[in-house]
C-alpha cells in the first residue's frame, strides 16, 4: 500500500503498479478528491488511514510518501503491524526520531528503506564505480548543482522547508556514498530576492562548503529555480581525473546552423530525470521484503545525511 497521493505518491504508485514483483493493494490519503483520483487511476481502494488499510487489505509492505511530519507515526504503525517500510527522505523530522524508527525496525526484524534515488541512477552509479575503481585517484573536490524546475507556487514556498534539508540532502548523501566520510567543517549562506519570501524567512538559493577529514572539499549550490529546466549536475575531481554527471536532455536531437549549435533543453523536472531510478528503488524494495536484503541506505547513512543537512541549514540561517 502507498501512503500519500502527492507528487511522490503518484510516482511510487505508478512504479509499484508497473512492477511485476508487486501488486498495488490500495492507497492511503485523507484527501478524498486527490487520493480518490489516483486510486481510480490504478483501480484500487482508497483508505483514510494506514490502520484502516492494514485491517481491510492484504498488505505485505508499506511505502510512505506522505508529509515528513507524519513519517514517524506511519512508520511505527506499519512496523508494529509486522510490515516492512519504504519511506521518502527524510525518514523523520529529527535525528532522534530517525534513530527511534530504525531501532523499532531492528527490534521487529523488519526492513526500513530510506529513499535516496541517486544511488539507483545509472549515471550516478557509473560515477561511484569509477571512484571505487580508483580511476579518479584521490578525491580533491566535488561540486554539486541542484536547481529545481518548475518553480513551486508561492503559497507552497511560503510554507517553508529548508533547501539543504529538502533538496541538498540528496547530494550530501551521495557524497557520503562516494567517500564514506562525513564533513568535519560546514559553512553556508542563503539568498532571497522575493520580498514575500524574505518576510517569512524562506531562502530562494543556498551555497554550502563542506570540508572532509581527507582534505576533500565539497561545494554545493541549491536553488528553487532554474531558468531553463531541471538542472542537476555533479563534478568530481581527483588527482588522476575528473568525471561529471551532466543534465539529461529531453531529446538527443541537435541543430547546427548560422545561429549556432543548439541542443535540447534538460529534462523538465525530477520525475522525468529520475524516473528509472525511482522504479529501480521500488524493485530493490522487493528484495528487502522478499529476501530480507539490507537496504542500500543504512540507518547511519540516513542519520548522517540529515545531521549534515541540518548543520548546513543552521549555518545559512545564522549568516
Amino acid at each position: 500500500v502507498v501512503v500519500g497521493s502527492g507528487r511522490m505518491g503518484r510516482i511510487r504508485a505508478a512504479a509499484v503498479a508497473s512492477n511485476p514483483r508487486w501488486r498495488l493493494a490500495g492507497l492511503v490519503d485523507v484527501d478524498a478528491e486527490q487520493g480518490g483520483a489516483l486510486a481510480r487511476l490504478h483501480g484500487v481502494p482508497l483508505l483514510a488511514s494506514l490502520e484502516d488499510a492494514v485491517s481491510a487489505l492484504d498488505v505485505s509492505a508499506v511505502w510512505i510518501a506522505a508529509g515528513t511530519p507524519s513519517h514517524r507515526r506511519l512508520i511505527e504503525t506499519a512496523l508494529n503491524a509486522g510490515l516492512p517500510v519504504g519511506v521518502e527522505k527524510p525518514v523523520a523530522m529529527s535525528p532522534e526520531d530517525t534513530r527511534a524508527c530504525y531501532d523499532l525496525a531492528a527490534a521487529r526484524g523488519l526492513g526500513l528503506m530510506c529513499s535516496f534515488q541517486r544511488r539507483y541512477d545509472e549515471s550516478y552509479l557509473a560515477l561511484k564505480q569509477a571512484v571505487d575503481d580508483g580511476k579518479l585517484g584521490r578525491l580533491r573536490s566535488v561540486h554539486c548543482v541542484f536547481r529545481d524546475f518548475p518553480v513551486p507556487p508561492l503559497e507552497f514556498l511560503g510554507q517553508g522547508g529548508d533547501l539543504f534539508v529538502d533538496c541538498g540532502v540528496h547530494d550530501i548523501d551521495f557524497v557520503r556514498c562516494l567517500t564514506g566520510e562525513d564533513p568535519a567543517w560546514v559553512a553556508a549562506v542563503a539568498s532571497t530576492w522575493h520580498a514575500g519570501l524574505r518576510e517569512v524567512g524562506v531562502a530562494e538559493q543556498v551555497h554550502g562548503m563542506f570540508q572532509y577529514p581527507s582534505g576533500l572539499v565539497v561545494t554545493m549550490e541549491v536553488s528553487r529555480t532554474s531558468p531553463f529546466g531541471y538542472d542537476q549536475r555533479i563534478e568530481v575531481c581527483g588527482d588522476l581525473g575528473v568525471m561529471a554527471v551532466e543534465n539529461e536532455p529531453r531529446t538527443v536531437a541537435r541543430v547546427r546552423n548560422a545561429a549556432g549549435d543548439c541542443r535540447s533543453l534538460p529534462r523538465y523536472s525530477f520525475p522525468e530525470r529520475f524516473g528509472a531510478a525511482f522504479a529501480a528503488e521500488i524493485d530493490a524494495f522487493a528484495d528487502v521484503v522478499e529476501a530480507g536484503a539490507a537496504p542500500l541506505v543504512s540507518a547511519e547513512d540516513a542519520l548522517r545525511a540529515t545531521i549534515v543537512a541540518q548543520a548546513a541549514a543552521s549555518s545559512a540561517s545564522r549568516g
